[in-house]
């Protein structure tokens, strides 16, 4: 539900003279979210809007497919829409699981049984693999069942971002990964001017873990640092656990974000996910009883006026209420201003003495930027 082309009649009189600056394409993704979260989780195939889905970038119209079918080369973190530019701020440390060598990384595989409902997805790899996804307000929680193989990857990809299309890529601008051993490793990456750091544990006894750089393993390394990165100068780099699968094993990755740095998403991700046991369940328990919470609330004030308005309640606070500060003083006079004073009104950021201005029949002060 609105994630794949719309199916609309065609334009007829005068609707068919508008031109109409959108492509007909839902803008929401079917992956796991959280109330009021800070992280959504979702198969990644790289195509416009979401990076979920089949399409390609345009203007108008119907959107021209790329795909013949639904497809991902992995999963990735804060899905957005509506954000008013292209690319940015969405699709950021890709999780890929794999039965083939790393040079494959990127390669997209067929979808199959996918499913999706609140706080978790979960779709089948054409290599075999079952993907599920879930997260809570600041973490993610993934969880794979392999199929039998002798060289099982799970491949971290941190320069990941934005869209796979054309001009569509977001560059990170510096990057520091570290491998902390025992399945724990920890990073920052700097995407479009914002720090995004992650802290994750991955439950894989007995599998290997490694640095990558350029689709190349970086043996006896543990870390990596990128002071400067540009688009001519951008290789894919990121961390991999390798090792032997059984049939039905399941291997989960557990990663805490945050906009604070590494400490502060390890904090978020032993808060929610508490200790280093089996916690895939759990997070989508809290997810499933948050949304629960989350829909009664919006079913008992629902019929409150100012709780059906919240945007318009904080425009009020924000824009429109300081413009009439005056004329709410409890004596009902207007008092004085201070001419040296400055003050935000409205949109304006103009002293306050420029703000009013007084009509010269009636004498009354109203705001200019109204």
């Amino acid at each position: 539900m609105g994630t794949a082309a719309t199916s609309l009649p065609p334009a007829d009189g005068l609707a068919a003279t508008w031109w109409f600056p959108k492509p007909l394409v839902g803008n929401t993704h079917p992956g796991a979210t959280s109330p009021l979260g800070m992280v959504s989780a979702c198969a990644y195939s790289g195509a416009y809007p979401t990076g979920y889905g089949r399409y390609d970038k345009g203007t108008e119209g119907l959107p021209v497919e790329i795909f013949p079918t639904q497809q991902a080369s992995g999963f990735t973190h804060f899905q957005q829409s509506g954000t008013g530019a292209i690319r940015k701020y969405y699709n950021y440390v890709r999780v890929t699981p794999m039965v083939a060598p790393l040079d494959d990384l990127g390669e997209a595989w067929p979808l199959h049984e996918e499913t999706a409902e609140a706080g978790y997805y979960a779709a089948t790899l054409g290599t075999g693999i079952r993907c599920e996804l879930t997260v809570g307000e600041k973490v993610a929680v993934h969880r794979y069942t392999f199929p039998e193989s002798g060289s099982a990857r799970l491949v971290l990809d941190l320069s990941c971002g934005g869209l796979a299309i054309d001009h569509g890529r977001t560059v990170p601008l510096r990057a520091q990964v570290e491998s902390l051993g025992h399945g724990r490793a920890q990073g920052t990456v700097v995407m479009e001017g914002v720090p995004l750091s992650v802290h994750l544990e991955v439950s894989s006894p007995g599998w290997r873990q490694m640095l990558w750089y350029d689709r190349r393993l970086v043996e006896g390394g543990t870390r990596l640092d990128f002071d400067s990165i540009r688009q001519t100068t951008l290789r894919p780099f990121g961390l991999l656990f390798l090792g032997r699968a059984r049939a039905g094993q399941t291997v989960e990755v557990r990663l805490g974000f945050s906009l604070r740095g590494c400490e502060q998403a390890r904090e978020n991700l032993r808060r929610e996910c508490g200790g280093t046991g089996p916690s895939f369940d759990a997070v989508r328990a809290g997810t499933g009883a948050r949304w629960g919470d989350h829909l009664d609330r919006v079913r008992v004030e629902g019929g409150t006026p100012a709780r059906r308005s919240v945007f318009a309640t904080a425009m009020y606070h924000s824009l429109i209420k300081p413009c009439f500060a005056d004329d709410e003083s409890p004596s009902g006079r207007r008092p004085g201003r201070s001419r040296s004073t400055s003050a935000r009104c409205g949109t304006s950021t103009r002293p306050r003495s420029r703000c009013w201005r007084r009509s010269s029949r009636t004498g009354r002060r109203t705001c200019w930027s109204r």
